[in-house]
C-alpha cells in the first residue's frame, strides 16, 4: 500500500524531490484518514473506512478545483 502512495504522489507531483514543501497531500491524507473514522490515537478504524474517507475528500477536492475555488479566494 504504500508503495503505491509513493507512485501516485510522485505522478502528481510529476517528479520526486527531498526538498518537496507541498503539505497539502499530507493534509489531504491526513483529512480522508479522520473522515473515514480513524482515531489519531490509534487502535480503532478499519483500511475500508479510510478508503471511503480518502473518496470523499477527493471528491470534495475535485469540485473545488472544477469550480476554480482558489482563483475566486484569492481574487484574481
Amino acid at each position: 500500500m504504500a508503495a503505491a502512495g509513493g507512485i501516485v504522489q510522485a505522478s502528481q507531483l510529476l517528479g520526486v524531490s527531498q526538498q518537496s514543501e507541498d503539505l497539502t497531500l499530507l493534509l489531504g491524507a491526513l483529512a480522508a484518514v479522520v473522515v473515514g473514522g480513524v482515531s489519531l490515537a490509534g487502535g480503532r478504524g478499519n483500511v475500508w473506512a479510510a478508503v471511503i474517507g480518502g473518496i470523499l475528500i477527493g471528491s470534495i477536492q475535485n469540485g473545488l478545483d472544477l469550480i476554480n475555488s482558489r482563483r475566486r479566494c484569492s481574487g484574481s
